[in-house]
C-alpha cells in the first residue's frame, strides 16, 4: 500500500505541473513553472512522510482472575461499561441484537489451527478484553479465522477497537462513551457510529464508514491509507492525512486539517464554525454550500488556489464574527467549489 500511494505523490506531482500550465495561479512572486516542478520533484523523490500511526500497547490480562480461553463465551451485560478489543489476523464483526441482555463471542478457525490459535477474554474494571493469538508467530491472515461479538442494543458503554491485518465490520454501534478504532494494515467497514467522542486512527488501512455523530469530537489519523466517511456531525473534527486518500462528505461543524503528499475531498453540508485547512503537497476538492457567508483566508507557497464560491476574501481582522475558512498551502493544488 505504501508503495501505491508513493506512485500517488508522483502522479500529484504531474497533475501540479499540468494544473499550474493552464490559467490557475500560483501565489509566489517570480517563480516560473519549471522552478514549482524542479521543488516538487525532489520532494516527492524524498519519498513519503515519515509519520507513523502505531497500534496502542495491548493490555496484559494474562494475569486476570477468571480470564477464559473458550472459543464461545457469554456476558451479562451489568459486568462491564467498556469493550476493548485486541485482534489480529482474522475477519472481526460486531452485530447489534435486539432484547438481549447477554454478549456472545465466538472465535472460530479451521482444524488444521487447533491448538495453535486461542482468543483470550476477560473483565477487569469495567472493561471486558477480547484478545486473539497464534502460537506459531508465521501464521499468517488468510481470511478463514473469525471473530463474532454479538451485542446487546442496549448497550451503551464505550470502545476500543484495535486490529493488525484484520477486517472488521461494525453494525450501528452506538455509545454514550467514547469510540475508539486503531487499525494497521486492516480495513473497516461500519455505518452509523455514534459517541461522546470518536477516534479513528489508520496505518496502511482503509476505513468505509456510513456516518459519525458525535456529541463532542471527531479525530481522524491516516497515514498511507484511505479513509471514506459519507456523513459527519461534530462540534469539531481534526484530521490528519499522510499520504493518504481522505474523503469526508456531509461535515457539519467547525474543521481542522493537516495534510501531506495526500488527495483530499471535502464536502460541508454547512459551515458552523471555523475551518483552518493546512495542506503540503496535498491535491484538495473543497465544496460548500452555495451562497455561504464567511471570510476567506488564503496564504500560499509555490501552490494554485481556484476559488469558484462567493465567499470572501479578507487578510484583516475579521469584524463581522463571521467564520472563517483559512487555508495555507505549500506545493499543493486547492480548488473550492459551492454546490
Amino acid at each position: 500500500m505504501k508503495k501505491a500511494f508513493r506512485l500517488f505523490a508522483v502522479a500529484l506531482a504531474v497533475s501540479f505541473v499540468l494544473l499550474t500550465a493552464g490559467t490557475l495561479s500560483v501565489k509566489k512572486d517570480s517563480v516560473n513553472y519549471g522552478e514549482i516542478y524542479d521543488h516538487f520533484a525532489k520532494l516527492v523523490n524524498v519519498g513519503q512522510s515519515d509519520i507513523q500511526a502505531e497500534l496502542p500497547q495491548r493490555t496484559d490480562i494474562s494475569s486476570f482472575k477468571e480470564i477464559t480461553d473458550d472459543d464461545y463465551v457469554v456476558y451479562q451485560l451489568n459486568e462491564f461499561n467498556t469493550i476493548e478489543l485486541y485482534l489480529q489476523g482474522c475477519n472481526a464483526e460486531l452485530r447489534e441484537v435486539e432484547g438481549s441482555d447477554k454478549l456472545i463471542i465466538s472465535y472460530d478457525y479451521p482444524s488444521e489451527l487447533n491448538k495453535k490459535t486461542a482468543v483470550h477474554t476477560a473483565v477487569k474494571g469495567g472493561t471486558l478484553f477480547v484478545q486473539n493469538e497464534f502460537k506459531d508467530d508465521n501464521t499468517q491472515y488468510n481470511g478463514d479465522i473469525s471473530v463474532t461479538i454479538n451485542i446487546p442494543d442496549s448497550f451503551k458503554g464505550g470502545y476500543t477497537l484495535n486490529g493488525e491485518n484484520c477486517v472488521y465490520i461494525l453494525e450501528s454501534p452506538e455509545s454514550a462513551m467514547n469510540f475508539e478504532m486503531n487499525f494497521v494494515n486492516s480495513s473497516v467497514t461500519a455505518r452509523n457510529i455514534t459517541a461522546e467522542n470518536v477516534s479513528v486512527k489508520l496505518n496502511d488501512s482503509k476505513a468505509d464508514i456510513e456516518r459519525i455523530t458525535s456529541e463532542e469530537s471527531v479525530l481522524i489519523n491516516a497515514v498511507s491509507s484511505q479513509i471514506t466517511l459519507n456523513g459527519s456531525s461534530a462540534v469539531y473534527t481534526t484530521a490528519s492525512a499522510s499520504s493518504s486518500a481522505l474523503n469526508i462528505f456531509g461535515i457539519n461543524g467547525s474543521f481542522n486539517l493537516n495534510s501531506d503528499f495526500s488527495r483530499v475531498a471535502l464536502d460541508f453540508s454547512n459551515i458552523s464554525g471555523n475551518l483552518q485547512l493546512d495542506l503540503s503537497k496535498t491535491q484538495a476538492d473543497v465544496s460548500i454550500p452555495k451562497n455561504t457567508d464567511a471570510v476567506l483566508r488564503y496564504d500560499g507557497s509555490y501552490s494554485s488556489l481556484k476559488n469558484n464560491t462567493s465567499l470572501r476574501y479578507a487578510d484583516e481582522e475579521n469584524k463581522n464574527n463571521l467564520y472563517f475558512v483559512e487555508t495555507y498551502s505549500d506545493f499543493s493544488i486547492v480548488s473550492f467549489a459551492e454546490k
